[in-house]
């Protein structure tokens, strides 16, 4: 038979061809001694993903600048499904991990790792510390799967501050008194001090 038409019905999934336009559509208006081929599809494969796993406790970090470090750490995973499945299953996969940050929210991102191999199972630390600007940054950690290419990123906000206690509030012979607020200031050359613990002492005999 010369094929003249062809009609692909998604509901079965195949391709009916026929000798004529007029065939075809005598057809579809339910003439079924229409002579016709078919020609039905078959669908199969899998489809991969993957989820780069946040295992810090926000995706809002803070560090002030006598910070010593500030390590960011995520995991990751590799899933796949059939074509036709509706779930997904883990699967083991190697993956590539690159960092880049955007200093002081410029909107550029620069690398500081890039493509650092990371097997499965295991997670992914970076230190970021002097990577980071004065005020807002962002850090973007990429996963790319070894074997599938799948790829994933998340986007951490990393909030870099310098705080002190003013000294005006704190001179030698200031008492302390639990509950009531003192000074706190911002300067970006002045390092931050922290007070854990008060002793009053009667020196009085």
């Amino acid at each position: 038979m010369k094929i003249g038409a062809s009609y692909f019905d998604s509901t079965t999934m195949s391709l009916y061809q026929f000798s004529s336009e007029e065939d075809k559509l005598a057809w579809i208006g339910g003439d079924t001694s229409v002579e016709k081929k078919v020609c039905p599809f078959e669908f199969s494969g899998t489809v991969n993903r993957m989820t780069v796993l946040n295992n810090m406790d926000s995706k809002n970090l803070y560090y002030t600048q006598m910070s010593k470090s500030a390590v960011i750490t995520v995991g990751f995973k590799s899933e796949e499904k059939g074509i036709t499945d509706t779930s997904w299953n883990e699967v083991m996969e190697d993956a590539r991990m690159t960092v880049e940050v955007d200093r002081g929210l410029t909107g550029k991102y620069n690398t500081v790792v890039n493509e650092q191999l990371v097997l499965n199972g295991n997670t992914f630390s970076v230190d970021v510390i002097k990577y980071l600007a004065t005020g807002n940054n962002r850090v973007r950690i990429t996963a790319v799967g070894v074997d599938t290419g799948a790829t994933s990123n998340i986007v951490y906000s990393a909030l870099l501050t310098s705080m002190y206690l003013s000294p005006a509030s704190f001179a030698w012979n200031n008492p302390f008194i639990e509950g009531k607020p003192y000074l706190i200031e911002k300067d970006e050359t002045v390092k931050i001090r922290k007070w854990t613990k008060i002793e009053l002492i009667d020196v009085r005999g």
